[in-house]
């Protein structure tokens, strides 16, 4: 997805989707809940704009319809539809094919990094995370009982690199897994290729891809699939992603974890039984849909703004 800064286009997606304070204060999320009514939250995790027009669609048909049973779509499980609208996705953004046999729909993704490094490590083998970084992260490492392996990012005044010989001699005998977040959470770093090709090339971990934040790059910049740089790798990546984050709709609790190979998969339903994922919301699973398939063009518009604002 490519974006440039385009003031006009900021001015308008402004006047048309951002709520007033009042209505804001009102919300029951946890952004306006958390504090006291006197603080303004400034946190990223949830946007301030109005819900995208097909994700409004969704909601408007939800209370219309009133259809609130286990849901079911065109005759099939609806979390094949979502797996389907994910390979869609992905083949227009990013220009990847992904198999939708190859997905697995659960609640949220801190559930699934839970999940996964239960699924593929043992109590006391080594997490790799680049840091600083999202601190439900550090928790799902230290609440399993594994081990923390930090691999610092280095601040180099304009933004943050790989440490790339700190990271070679973190990884050893009982490392397990390299939990990714790309584009990164904090920092906002989108790794660019030769840093995931580099990255790819300094072990053979399991690798938790975390790329929630693929369409919310800063002009100019890429977000590029881990999975995708280089032959192999998408056999050992499991790739996280919601549209909980570029549409705002994380109360509705739908997200999903793509196994890069089917054996991958296997692995880890043999491993862990597939109720133990739950089940996305219906409403979830049909606001994501609309959003990756009918509301990319007004994530494309909104993303500039955030450089606007920088």
């Amino acid at each position: 997805m490519s974006t440039h800064y385009d003031a006009g286009i900021a001015q308008q997606i402004t006047e048309q989707y951002t709520l007033p304070l009042e209505t804001l204060r009102r919300r029951q999320s946890m952004k306006w809940q958390y504090h006291a009514l006197e603080i303004l939250p400034a946190w990223v995790a949830e946007m301030d704009f109005a819900p995208a027009p097909t994700v409004a669609d969704v909601l408007r048909h939800w209370y219309l319809a009133q259809d609130t049973g286990y849901p079911y779509r065109q005759r099939d499980r609806a979390e094949h539809l979502l797996a389907r609208a994910f390979s869609r996705y992905t083949a227009r953004e990013f220009d990847w094919e992904t198999d939708p046999a190859n997905v697995l729909a659960l609640n949220e993704l801190v559930q699934a990094v839970y999940l996964l490094i239960l699924a593929f490590s043992e109590p006391g083998d080594g997490i790799v995370l680049q840091t600083p970084s999202y601190p439900p992260f550090y928790d799902a490492i230290n609440d399993t009982g594994r081990r923390l392996q930090a691999s610092p990012q280095v601040d180099n005044g304009q933004g943050y690199d790989i440490d790339f010989d700190h990271l070679a001699h973190q990884i050893d005998a009982n490392t397990r897994i390299l939990l990714l977040c790309n584009p990164h959470n904090p920092t906002g770093r989108a790794l660019r290729r030769d840093e995931l090709a580099a990255l790819a090339e300094a072990h053979d971990l399991i690798v938790i891809a975390n790329e929630i934040h693929a369409d919310l790059v800063y002009p100019g910049q890429e977000h590029i699939p881990f999975a995708t740089v280089a032959p192999g790798l998408a056999a050992r990546t499991i790739t996280l992603n919601s549209a909980s984050k570029s549409f705002n709709i994380a109360g509705l609790r739908c997200a999903l974890m793509y196994f890069g190979d089917g054996a991958l998969k296997q692995l880890f339903t043999q491993r862990l039984p597939a109720r133990i994922l739950g089940y996305p919301s219906g409403i979830g699973i049909d606001a994501t849909v609309a959003a990756w398939d009918r509301g990319h063009k007004l994530v494309g518009r909104c993303t500039p703004l955030s450089a606007g604002a920088a």
